[in-house]
């Protein structure tokens, strides 16, 4: 299931930088700078946020979250016990 989320999250960018495409295009069209800037901000967002959606994909493929169907709580970040005592995190 967590496996869904990533790829739901990473067509949802894709989807976004189709629109900043076709908004770059239309504002070249019509000459527009204001629509220029808006299309450059949706590609750019949607690039990066596609880069951070990619490496946390292969991150919690590669600490193994997504062999089991179930959703869990992992470990990424290192917490000692002495920092933090979270309820996300428990002990």
């Amino acid at each position: 299931m967590d496996q869904f989320t990533g790829d739901i999250a990473a067509m949802l960018e894709i989807a976004l930088i189709g629109a900043g495409l076709v908004v770059l295009y239309y504002a070249g069209k019509e000459g527009s700078k204001l629509m220029k800037v808006g299309a450059y901000v949706m590609l750019i967002g949607g690039i990066l946020g596609l880069i951070c959606t990619g490496y946390w994909w292969f991150k919690y493929h590669e600490a193994g979250v997504f062999y089991s169907p179930v959703n869990k709580t992992i470990h990424l970040m290192q917490h000692n016990a002495d920092d933090a005592n979270h309820h996300i995190f428990p002990e």
